[in-house]
């Protein structure tokens, strides 16, 4: 018993420190990621990357077909504003979900590859717009432009400009719409969206004019970017300097106890091997202590604290991130270890 409460006891500040540095992070995310949310919808989905780009040339009254840019290792959105006063009505094309609109689809599902890539008559209609639609052979429709078009998907309720969102795909108007028109282009970088563009121009020349148009907005894009960004990386390198402190201090106190094992024949490879056993059930006790934690929170305290924001991925990432500070506080101690003089500790110097 008193080994075990001896043991729990000089690991007890690096399961503590462990498992305070995971939640931080975590939550400091999960308050991110609904930022970035947030603005992103009141931005009416768009990012912060977004050009608006008009096509035409007030000379030419004929029309002029475009190609879909192909552009290596990039995903960007193409959009066509059908209608954008209260309600937003607009065309559709990407190379993915590249802004993850399918997480808040409520029925059905979001546009894929394969439908962008056809002239399939569908929409995605916001909450408030469904009922334009109707119901028929266990399906449903909605009239637009004088054509049916089916409604592959319904968004949940978000309380913003997206429930009064429809969504057409963008080929199937083409079919009936003038190609040159106003047009914007997005993505996850601002350098996908100058490459969408320049490709754009170069397929425009001799053909049609291309006038670049900002889009101005009054919400910033939030996310873990600029200030955010700056106070989560300040926070983590002040956890981790004052875990490399506690390892000092640990290994100081520790000092009398190193030296023996040193004077036994216990050599680097040893004492890895010696804590490292101790530093792993630290870090799978911490691990499993945050997930109880993050669960309790989500229960009772899930909506102030957004936790719903965080995926299986990021707890992955905490347990790689976990493992790897475990691994460096290991090599920090051995090597620190080293440096103990077994004649001058064990003579009390």
């Amino acid at each position: 018993m008193r080994k075990i409460f001896k043991l729990s006891y000089e690991y007890i500040l690096f399961y503590l420190q462990l498992l305070f540095i995971a939640l931080f992070v975590l939550v400091l995310l999960a308050y991110n990621l609904d930022i970035a949310e947030k603005s992103f919808l009141e931005r009416r989905m768009f990012s912060e990357n977004v050009r608006g780009m008009w096509l035409g040339d007030p000379r030419v009254d004929t029309d002029v077909a475009f190609e879909f840019p192909e552009i290596p290792n990039a995903d960007y959105m193409l959009y066509k504003n059908l209608d954008d006063s209260f309600d937003i009505t607009r065309a559709i094309w990407g190379t993915s979900d590249v802004f993850g609109l399918s997480s808040f689809i409520d029925e059905g599902r979001f546009f894929n590859t394969d439908d962008y890539a056809s002239n399939v008559q569908a929409v995605v209609v916001g909450s408030d717009m469904v009922f334009r639609s109707f119901e028929e052979n266990g399906k449903r429709y909605l009239h637009y432009d004088g054509r049916l078009f089916e409604v592959i998907g319904v968004f949940c309720e978000t309380g913003t400009v997206l429930d009064r969102t429809i969504y057409v795909n963008l080929r199937s108007i083409l079919e009936t719409h003038e190609h040159l028109a106003l047009y914007y282009i997005d993505a996850r970088d601002e350098d996908t969206v100058s490459r969408v563009v320049s490709e754009f121009q170069q397929n425009a020349e001799g053909k049609y004019k291309i006038m670049l148009q900002e889009y101005e907005s009054s919400v910033h894009y939030g996310g873990i970017g600029g200030v955010n960004h700056t106070m989560l990386l300040t926070a983590v390198i002040a956890a981790v300097l004052n875990l490399l402190i506690t390892v000092i201090f640990f290994v100081t106190h520790k000092k009398h106890k190193v030296a023996v094992q040193k004077l036994y024949g216990m050599t680097s490879k040893n004492l890895a091997w010696s804590y490292g056993k101790s530093i792993a059930v630290i870090i799978t006790a911490s691990f499993i202590s945050v997930v109880l934690v993050i669960v309790g929170l989500s229960q009772y305290m899930g909506g102030f604290f957004t936790l719903e924001k965080l995926a299986v991925y990021h707890f992955m990432i905490m347990g790689g991130g976990l493992i790897a500070l475990g691994m460096a506080v290991v090599f920090f101690i051995v090597k620190l270890a080293r440096k103990v003089n077994i004649s001058d500790t064990l003579k009390g110097r």
